[in-house]
């Protein structure tokens, strides 16, 4: 990479950096270009050469999060559940938690006060999209599985956002163990319907 190239690649972080600093304080609403480029040190120019307003830096953040999230959900959603019916942790799991830490402070932004709304409900579709074909397989029956998949991605939503704000320090291991009794229990055991 060429001194140009990382400069940009320095800038796009600084600009991300400073606008999750500020938006950490108040959500999109309160954030100004104005105030992004006066705590980044540059000129409104040089912001719009990279970004077309404040909601494009979000979308970007957000987007990357969500590709790094969808990798782990394709590879969770092809997993062997047989440690979990033997009650061994899934180890693909392990890769949720180590993405989660590496970006804690991201993601705890976009889930905290001042979170938009529509990144949990894109997480929730993106989990969805990446599951459902395995939910159908397992259940034989499409409106169990899409009631299940349903459950499964709020739910996993759920653990993730507790594990972020409330038990960071949990122990990979106990974390795949979680997660795999919860894609356990939402495969096998939750029957939308009585039989």
């Amino acid at each position: 990479m060429n001194r140009r190239e990382f400069n940009k690649r320095e800038t796009v972080r600084h600009i991300r950096s400073v606008f999750l600093s500020l938006y950490a304080k108040g959500g999109i609403d309160s954030l100004t270009i104005h105030a992004l480029c006066r705590e980044c040190g540059i000129a409104k120019s040089t912001f719009y050469l990279y970004f077309e307003d404040k909601y494009a830096v979000l979308d970007a953040i957000e987007e990357e999060l969500l590709s790094g999230l969808r990798l782990i959900c394709h590879d969770l959603s092809d997993c062997d559940m047989d440690d979990v019916q033997n009650g061994r942790p899934l180890v693909r799991a392990k890769e949720a938690i180590r993405f989660l830490r590496s970006r804690g402070d991201e993601f705890r932004t976009l889930l905290g006060r001042y979170g938009d709304p529509r990144f949990s409900y894109k997480w929730k579709k993106d989990i969805e999209s990446s599951f459902m074909e395995r939910f159908r397989a397992e259940m034989q029956d499409d409106a169990s599985a899409a009631i299940a998949c349903t459950i499964f991605s709020s739910a996993l939503i759920g653990l993730y956002t507790h594990f972020l704000f409330d038990a960071p320090d949990i122990s990979e291991e106990k974390f795949s163990i979680i997660l795999g009794n919860l894609l356990k229990y939402s495969l096998y055991d939750f029957r939308a319907f009585a039989t």
